[in-house]
């Protein structure tokens, strides 16, 4: 008897759990809410050098790949080092002829960097026409160094720029705008990182931050977010944080997961030179600009972060050859202070040690 209770017992759970499945299921089917999940396009620029497929409207010169018009729902994996893509205006474009425009969505990064050294992604605009706001990233970086991400316009897309275990690396000049979602772009696990002459506004964070070394972070322009300017978690070490722009977040610096950590933020990472106004405080009365009290010289009045180009050439990527290496030069003088104070604590420590 007490096994055929046992066995009924059994069964019944099993009846229950498959019924909360299929529940589960068809509740996951008919959820507006939850993103939809694309097929991308792939096309490649191949470890060759090559475009794939080649009806993709990009020319070849050297090392410079130029866009020559609208690209839609590709990404973009860049398979080769030291090269440039070149957005020469052009988009990279979420579109669908789907009625039901306010779907949220999700897919694959428009363009996709992993394993590179020397890469370029200048001038690209990155557009969508989607009513929904998506969960798309624009541009994933992982386990590369020497990456330059300059001059781009990422709206509405998702999370601008996504950086994973990279080095040596600089993010400049670039716009994020106006996804109420994501962060405007969020950089992890890396070091000797230059991020500066950004104008992020309209995300959920401007920026998060998480275990961050030796970097810059300078001259952005972090306003109008839904959460914090810019959000700060993990063992983030010996950064400068200076001459940046917050106003109008609801947080200005929001320091591993409470606003009041803010006021120890300075013992990791030296934060200075700023401007904060109108960042808001929760309901808890928590002062969500505590970081500010700490900045050693805060700002009267906002420094200007307009990006002048000529400041920061770009290697000539001109030569028909298509097979030699170019080297990248760009390289600013802040981030190679960031390095020298690196190396300079490196030998402090040793020298502790012994």
């Amino acid at each position: 008897m007490k096994g055929k209770g046992l066995t009924s017992l059994l069964i019944s759970l099993l009846v229950v759990s498959t019924l909360m499945a299929t529940e589960s299921t068809s509740l996951t089917k008919a959820n507006p809410y939850l993103p939809e999940k694309i097929a991308m396009n792939q096309g490649y620029i191949k470890s060759n050098g090559d475009i794939d497929p080649p009806t993709l409207p990009i020319e070849r010169s050297g090392n410079m790949y130029v866009l020559k018009g609208d690209i839609f729902n590709y990404t973009i994996e860049i398979q080769k080092d030291n090269v440039m893509l070149d957005g020469n205006g052009f988009s990279l474009m979420l579109s669908s002829s789907d009625e039901q425009l306010w779907k949220p969505r999700t897919g694959s990064p428009l363009i996709q960097i992993s394993n590179r050294s020397n890469v370029i992604i200048n001038n690209v605009r990155f557009v969508n026409n989607f009513s929904y706001t998506d969960f798309f990233t624009d541009i994933s970086v992982t386990n590369s160094s020497n990456i330059i991400i300059i001059q781009n316009s990422l709206n509405r897309v998702g999370v601008g720029i996504s950086m994973t275990s990279c080095t040596n690396s600089t993010i400049i000049g670039n716009e994020f705008r106006d996804n109420s979602n994501t962060p405007g772009f969020r950089i992890t696990d890396s070091f000797f990182i230059n991020i500066e002459y950004n104008n992020v506004s309209g995300h959920f964070h401007g920026a998060e931050i998480d275990n961050l070394k030796f970097s810059n972070i300078s001259r952005n322009n972090l306003t109008n977010n839904g959460g914090a300017g810019l959000y700060l978690t993990g063992n983030n070490f010996k950064n400068n944080i200076f001459e940046n722009n917050f106003i109008n977040n609801v947080f200005g610096l929001f320091y591993q997961g409470d606003p009041r950590a803010t006021l120890s933020a300075s013992a990791q990472n030296r934060v200075y030179n700023n401007y904060w106004d109108n960042n808001y405080q929760n309901i808890e009365d928590i002062a969500a600009d505590a970081i500010s009290s700490s900045d050693q010289s805060p700002l009267a009045s906002p420094i200007s972060t307009s990006f002048d180009p000529s400041l920061f050439p770009l290697p000539s990527l001109s030569s028909t050859s298509t097979s030699e290496p170019f080297p990248i030069t760009l390289v600013t003088t802040s981030i190679a202070s960031v390095a020298v104070i690196g190396i300079g604590l490196l030998v402090y420590f040793k020298k502790r040690k012994r």
